[in-house]
C-alpha cells in the first residue's frame, strides 16, 4: 500500500484523473492525502468529490475553498466566494454526502509513525499544534514564504519537530519556480497551479517522492476561464 498526496484541485476532474491514472493509483488499496481546495474554479467540482468518494483509504484536508463551500452549503447565501471561483462549484451543486464530505475534513492531520504533516495552508511554528488556529490553517502563507528564503542559506532547516510538512494553497509558481512539487527546508510545496491558466494538478508518492502531474489544466477546459 502507498501513500499519495495530491495538491489543490479546483474543480479539475479531468486532471485529477490523470493524475490517478498516471501514478497507477489503486483506489481500493492506497491511501491519498488531499490537500484541500477541491473546489471552486474548473466546472467539475462535484464530479472531484464524486471521484475522491471513491477512495476507501482518503484523508481529506480542509482548504480556503473548501470552507467556503461548505458554510455556504449549510446556509446558502451571497459571499464573496462566488466571486473568488466559487461560481462554478454554485451551478454544479449540492447533495448531502458532498457536505458531509467537507464537514469531515482535517484542518490538519499527522502521521507521526513517518514525522509527516499535512496541512492547507500552513502553521505557527510557534505554537503547538493544539495551539494551532482555523484561520491559519487553511489561510497562512507565511511558513511558504519563510521556508523559501530560509532554504537560499539552510536548506536542511526544519520547522516544528516533524520530518516533513505538506502544504498546498501557496502556487509554486509564487516563486518564479517550474510548476512541479517544490521542496524548500523541510516544506513540501504542492500546489502546482492547477486553479490557473498554465497550471498543473501533481500527486506525489510521499515516501519515494516520485511525482506525477496533469496536462495543463485549461487545455482540459478548452473555452472555459480558469480563477
Amino acid at each position: 500500500m502507498r501513500t499519495l498526496v495530491v495538491g489543490d484541485i479546483h474543480g479539475a476532474r479531468k486532471a485529477l484523473g490523470q493524475c490517478l491514472e498516471r501514478a497507477h493509483f489503486d483506489l481500493d488499496n492506497d491511501t491519498l492525502i488531499s490537500l484541500g481546495d477541491v473546489v471552486d474554479g474548473w466546472p467539475e467540482s462535484r464530479e472531484c468529490i464524486e471521484l475522491l468518494l471513491r477512495v476507501k483509504n482518503r484523508v481529506q484536508i480542509l482548504g480556503n475553498h473548501d470552507k467556503w463551500f461548505y458554510e455556504w452549503a449549510r446556509e446558502p447565501r451571497e459571499m464573496l466566494w462566488k466571486s473568488q471561483g466559487g461560481e462554478a462549484t454554485f451551478n454544479s451543486y449540492v447533495p448531502q454526502s458532498h457536505i458531509d464530505f467537507f464537514r469531515d475534513s482535517y484542518a490538519i492531520y499527522m502521521d507521526d509513525e513517518k514525522s509527516q504533516l499535512f496541512v492547507h495552508g500552513g502553521l505557527d511554528p510557534k505554537l503547538s499544534i493544539e495551539e494551532q488556529k482555523l484561520e491559519t490553517l487553511i489561510w497562512d502563507r507565511s511558513l511558504a514564504n519563510k521556508a523559501w528564503m530560509t532554504a537560499k542559506h539552510q536548506k536542511d532547516y526544519k520547522y516544528t519537530e516533524y520530518k516533513e510538512i505538506y502544504i498546498g494553497h501557496t502556487p509554486t509558481s509564487s516563486f518564479g519556480e517550474d510548476k512541479v512539487p517544490l521542496k524548500v527546508c523541510n516544506v513540501w510545496m504542492m500546489d502546482t497551479g492547477a486553479g490557473w491558466t498554465g497550471g498543473k494538478l501533481s500527486i506525489m508518492d510521499v515516501d519515494t517522492k516520485e511525482y506525477w502531474q496533469s496536462d495543463v489544466v485549461d487545455t482540459l477546459y478548452p473555452g472555459v476561464k480558469s480563477r
